[in-house]
């Protein structure tokens, strides 16, 4: 039992590590993406330290909060009898996952 005011944590020890070795893949990725795509050199990507530790964030976030959104959004396809239509929309090819990555494509700014 919790005393008044004491948390408790959400994640285990084991939770943040795992989340760490995550965090440093995406990092990395986005660095070396950034450095090839860009033709940046070490010693310009290392000023960007900061940049790229808010990038990383927000990249993570993203996924997170897209994940989530997938997840509600199959769970409603699947548990809502009167929504049973997505799944045969007629001349509609894609199926009610595609459909759900392309409304989520065509809701983000495109830049040239």
């Amino acid at each position: 039992m919790l005393k008044e005011g004491e948390v408790k944590p959400l994640w285990t020890s084991e939770t943040i590590r795992q989340y760490k070795v995550q965090k440093e893949c995406v990092r990395e990725q986005i660095y070396n993406a950034s450095k090839f795509y860009f033709n940046f050199s070490d010693s310009l990507m290392s000023t960007m330290e900061d940049d790229m530790k808010k990038i990383t964030r927000a990249t993570i976030n993203e996924a997170s909060g897209l994940d989530i959104a997938r997840s509600a959004y199959e769970d409603w396809i699947n548990n809502s009898p009167g929504e049973k239509y997505l799944r045969h929309l007629p001349g509609v090819t894609f199926n009610p996952k595609q459909l759900f990555y392309l409304t989520y494509t065509q809701s983000q700014p495109y830049t040239k």
